[in-house]
């Protein structure tokens, strides 16, 4: 079917920045002094993955506090220096054909926006190192929402940035929790699966599971080229 859209917005982690495996690396590598297995550290990543700092932080701290001398703050920082060494020293790639497909959005003039349960000053970092911090028209972080993914709330406010109607827009995410956001924020789901496998549910929710953002351009290309014939 053709698909009528205005703009694209995107979820950052795991579609845009391939930073989900190095994510899951630091947050095994925080664990060890705990003796948290890597099987635990799985089994919450499949839980938070675009989930908000908050979201994280009561889910981690329900799922650990039964180990002596575990303390979230502590387990965090680590966390995030490991996460902040990967970032400098340039070890988190962008994904294949993010600059590809954002050049060809802007070039056909559609919107572009980003929405990531990230907080800002990381995200915008993150951006920043990657090169493209000006390549989005609106960016919504998870420090600005109430609600975590699966919430729409933070789609929802990305939409009203844009001046675009939830019908016209399309969304780009890896997780379940940012695929349901899609959805019941009423837009077009789109899934490019990183690390969590599609189930039955998200091939009931998205309306699009494509292997990378190349396939993507090369989708929304043909939807173009069949609206103009």
């Amino acid at each position: 079917r053709n698909l009528q859209f205005d703009g694209v917005i995107f979820d950052m982690d795991g579609v845009i920045i391939d930073s989900e495996r190095v994510s899951l690396k630091c947050w095994e590598m925080a664990a060890e002094p705990y003796g948290i297995s890597k099987d635990e550290i799985w089994a919450v990543k499949l839980e938070i993955t675009g989930a908000t700092a908050l979201f994280v932080r009561q889910l981690i701290m329900e799922r650990f506090r039964h180990i002596a001398g575990f303390d979230y703050d502590t387990y965090r920082a680590a966390y995030d220096a490991y996460f902040r060494g990967f970032m400098e020293r340039g070890e988190i790639p962008l994904k294949q054909g993010v600059k590809e497909l954002l050049g060809w959005l802007r070039l056909h003039g559609k919107k572009t926006g980003l929405a990531t349960s990230t907080y800002a000053e990381k995200a915008m970092h993150e951006l920043h190192m990657a090169g493209i911090d000006g390549l989005f028209d609106a960016v919504v972080t998870g420090d600005t929402v109430k609600n975590s993914k699966p919430d729409p709330e933070i789609y929802l406010k990305c939409l009203k940035k844009l001046d675009l109607p939830a019908e016209r827009a399309l969304g780009v995410e890896d997780s379940y929790n940012g695929i349901r956001s899609l959805s019941a924020a009423g837009m077009h789901p789109i899934m490019v699966p990183d690390i969590l496998p599609v189930t039955d549910e998200m091939r009931g929710k998205a309306e699009l599971i494509l292997p990378d953002l190349n396939e993507v351009c090369r989708y929304l290309e043909k939807q173009m080229s069949v609206a103009v014939s």
